[in-house]
């Protein structure tokens, strides 16, 4: 993760998707499942979260994600550091979706 909004821990965060069954394994840093809705929309298994992909790049690097209550925001790279380019652009897909970037917080590498 380069940055977040909210109260969700920072730190690594590592993902595995399960094509057969549509659902999302986030194993780090806690264990929380998503089924995929439709296209960007996943529910959270067990919890009425709905966590929202806003903007993917076009190589699938760097994506910009979000609960639908907003609560927590982030910009999500495959890299540690990212390219300076996606994560101005990820910036500016928050901001368009009303988030308050100035409330962004950098993580630390």
């Amino acid at each position: 993760m380069l940055a977040h909004l909210g109260t969700k821990p920072e730190g690594t965060y590592q993902f595995a998707y399960d094509k057969t069954d549509k659902i999302l394994t986030q194993s780090a840093p806690k264990n929380e499942r998503y089924t995929v809705r439709s296209a960007g929309v996943l529910d959270a298994i067990g919890t009425p979260q709905t966590l929202v992909i806003m903007w993917v790049d076009e190589g699938f690097r760097t994506a910009a994600i979000g609960t639908r209550d907003g609560t927590f925001g982030a910009i999500l790279d495959r890299q540690p550091r990212g390219s300076a380019d996606r994560f101005n652009a990820a910036i500016q897909i928050l901001k368009f979706n009303g988030w308050d970037v100035s409330q962004l917080k950098k993580v630390k590498k």
